[in-house]
């Protein structure tokens, strides 16, 4: 069982619905957190959301900038309370296009935050987790991670390679102390433009709970588990892409090009 309490965890995209929600779910473990945002006035808000806590805080960063990364190393390491559970939860929406249709500034802006953000995180934080006694990385994907998602394909890239960095990383960090976790969360939350609402509304129609999902999220993190989905269904999807994986290897096998001696 991985223990939280007391420790100190860094949550990207803090300013968005599951930021929030992992916010509210590591405080409620005994953690002391630490949420950051490129948006200084959508942080501030969603700090003050979260009631002000006395062991939240905040701090502006932008995931796909390596010099904030860097300054923000060595911010920490000037405290006394080293970061102990990394989360890396930055990613923006998706440009909601058919994949000839993306410009390629939008394709590079989501790609920078929500695949190179977690790399730089990763850089920056799991060698010193491992100098200072260990500690957890825990990468929010999502279920599009695992499948084709027509008009979200920026957005399914990004999470798919973001589940192939976690697999890498789970094998390069296996002797160093720190652990790592992927979650491919479904629907989860509110229907994009919540932003500016008074408070947090309900979660949308046919949605999870954010607080809810992430707590399931963390539970299973803290029992040790690398994968970690909150969805049952789309199960029928993946397996039709391992048979058709399964097919071609066979098929390999079979007739594939001589191999050199």
């Amino acid at each position: 069982m991985i223990e939280l309490a007391g420790g100190r965890a860094l949550v990207t995209g803090g300013a968005g619905t599951l930021g929030k929600a992992l916010a509210r779910v590591l405080l409620d473990r005994g953690m002391a957190v630490l949420l950051t945002d490129r948006d200084e006035d959508r942080l501030r808000d969603a700090i003050a959301r979260l009631g002000h806590p006395k062991d939240l805080d905040w701090r502006v960063l932008d995931v796909a900038d390596p010099q904030g990364w860097a300054a923000l190393g060595e911010a920490i390491d000037a405290d006394v309370a080293p970061i102990r559970l990394l989360v890396n939860n930055a990613c923006p929406p998706s440009a909601r296009r058919p994949l000839t249709e993306i410009a390629p500034a939008d394709w590079q802006s989501l790609i920078a935050a929500g695949l190179t953000g977690p790399f730089l995180g990763v850089r920056t934080f799991a060698p010193r987790m491992a100098a200072s006694g260990g500690g957890h990385i825990l990468n929010i994907a999502s279920m599009a991670a695992l499948g084709p998602l027509p008009d979200h394909g920026d957005y399914a890239a990004a999470k798919a390679g973001l589940l192939s960095l976690s697999e890498t990383l789970r094998i390069e960090l296996a002797d160093s102390g720190v652990g790592v976790s992927v979650a491919c969360p479904g629907a989860i939350g509110h229907p994009l433009g919540h932003a500016g609402c008074a408070a947090d509304p309900a979660a949308a129609p046919g949605r999870m709970d954010p607080v809810a999902g992430m707590g399931f999220v963390i539970d299973a993190m803290q029992a040790g588990r690398f994968l970690i989905l909150t969805h049952g269904d789309g199960a029928d999807a993946i397996a039709c892409r391992a048979d058709e994986i399964a097919v071609a290897f066979d098929r390999a096998a079979q007739g594939g090009p001589a191999r050199t001696r």
